[in-house]
């Protein structure tokens, strides 16, 4: 039926055809694992630099005045007398 060399090539195509997707399966892993995490660190440093400026905000007494409209040169900081 098969000659053995013709098994032997088919068998080494075979491999070569696993170890192909498995390298694709795990770099598409990696690829949505290192995702994730930039996401949840962008979010983290994002709350974090929140939480950090209201902290110094509160211990410089200063209030923030929100206005409608500003544009260049405003004040946007007045400090507690």
């Amino acid at each position: 039926m098969f000659s053995s060399k013709f098994l032997r090539v088919i068998s080494i195509m075979g491999i070569i055809a696993l170890l192909i997707l498995q390298y694709i399966w795990v770099n598409n892993a990696y690829r949505m694992v290192e995702k994730e995490i930039l996401e949840k660190c962008k979010v983290s440093l994002k709350e974090s630099i929140d939480e950090e400026l209201f902290e110094r905000l509160n211990k410089a007494k200063i209030d923030v005045v929100f206005q409608n409209k500003l544009s260049p040169g405003d004040n946007v900081l007045i400090k507690k007398v």
